[in-house]
């Protein structure tokens, strides 16, 4: 353990860059039959504002 220990010490010390921030990403919805989460976007499936991750998983929220 004191040979890593003196390992460590001996390392030059690097000044640390803080990061760039992180560009928010697209927005996400959560499929309310499945769980699945969907990119909301132009031309996907929705009902108001209840996104869908596919055909079937719409005609069983409309079915409800």
């Amino acid at each position: 353990l004191s040979v890593c220990a003196a390992i460590v010490a001996a390392r030059p010390r690097v000044a640390r860059v803080p990061a760039a921030p992180v560009p928010p990403g697209p927005a996400v919805a959560v499929d309310p039959v499945c769980g699945m989460e969907v990119l909301v976007e132009e031309g996907a499936l929705q009902a108001g504002e209840v996104y869908f991750c596919g055909p079937g998983c719409l005609a069983a929220w409309r079915a409800r």
